[in-house]
């Protein structure tokens, strides 16, 4: 859906859907330019059918799970993967990424599954089966882990300005703010209860001031008092 929206915009640039799509939406992306992320059999021959169909190649990109544990061929059964649906005719391999799964914490499984990625794409050019682009790096693995860019990359929070963790040295500056302005104030006595649950109970009495941003626009309730 997004996907669309972009086009929608009158972006026409390449754009990925890094997640999983139903055969449902098999002909949105044909009819929109959208390049999908494949990681099951079924899906590959259902694309290749659809664009057999259609007298065209689709390009699509294969995730693998070097240890994410989400979406992704399993990395021990990838490269058998890989060199099945690389024999469909309507099929263009495009890309092959993973994803980074603790590049703030834990640095030497980082550097695991990069070595697994990369061992994937050596087999890969021994077998002659050319795939454009690999991906693997997150907003951290951007920063810290250069062995870990291939030839694309796919930076997130540092996008917007917003640190994936303490103390980089990076400079980054916030492209988005939330503002809003008091519209309504009042005094309260002591042990008056505020808001849904009343889980706010003046100790004193005390001036309650208004927002008009909450809970119906997207602010989570969980974040009482917090």
């Amino acid at each position: 859906d997004e996907a669309i929206k972009l086009r929608d915009s009158g972006i026409k640039l390449p754009v990925l859907v890094l997640g999983m799509i139903l055969k449902k939406d098999i002909p949105a992306l044909f009819r929109y330019r959208i390049i999908p992320t494949v990681c099951t059999k079924d899906m590959a021959y259902a694309l290749n059918s659809k664009a057999r169909a259609k007298d065209k190649v689709i390009k699509i990109h294969v995730k693998v799970d070097t240890g994410m544990g989400r979406i992704g061929v399993l990395h021990s059964d990838v490269l058998e993967f890989i060199k099945d649906i690389s024999r469909l005719k309507f099929i263009n391999i495009e890309g092959i990424f993973t994803h980074l799964a603790c590049a703030d914490t834990d640095k030497d499984f980082t550097c695991y599954q990069i070595d697994l990625f990369n061992r994937l794409k050596k087999q890969l050019d021994n077998l002659g089966i050319d795939v454009a682009l690999f991906h693997a790096a997150n907003s951290l693995g951007v920063v810290n882990y250069p062995d870990s860019h291939f030839n694309m990359v796919r930076p997130g929070l540092v996008i917007y300005g917003l640190y994936p963790k303490e103390n980089l040295r990076i400079n980054l500056k916030p492209v988005l703010s939330l503002k809003t302005r008091i519209v309504y104030f009042k005094r309260v006595p002591e042990g008056y209860g505020i808001s849904y649950g009343r889980t706010y109970v003046t100790k004193k009495e005390a001036t309650i001031v208004n927002l008009p941003i909450g809970y119906g626009d997207g602010y989570p309730r969980n974040l009482s008092n917090k």
